[in-house]
């Protein structure tokens, strides 16, 4: 996570359902999308775009996202 920090970057997508209780989101000017996907197979996690699509321009800044399906 602190490479994307230090990267400037707006979003961090992962698949690491635990990173909202590992990180304090209030502490970094970062947004976290958790894909709510059992597995990291590219075919699964393309199912979440559409979703992930749908809700990215609503998104704020110190706040996590679960996207489903």
């Amino acid at each position: 996570m602190s490479l994307c920090i230090e990267s400037n970057f707006d979003i961090l997508l992962t698949i690491d359902k635990n990173i909202i209780n590992q990180q304090n989101l209030t502490k970094h000017k970062l947004t976290i999308a958790v894909l709510n996907s059992l597995t990291s197979k590219l075919e699964e996690l393309l199912l979440f775009l559409p979703s992930f699509k749908a809700q990215v321009n609503k998104f704020e800044k110190h706040k996590a996202y679960i996207i489903e399906k």
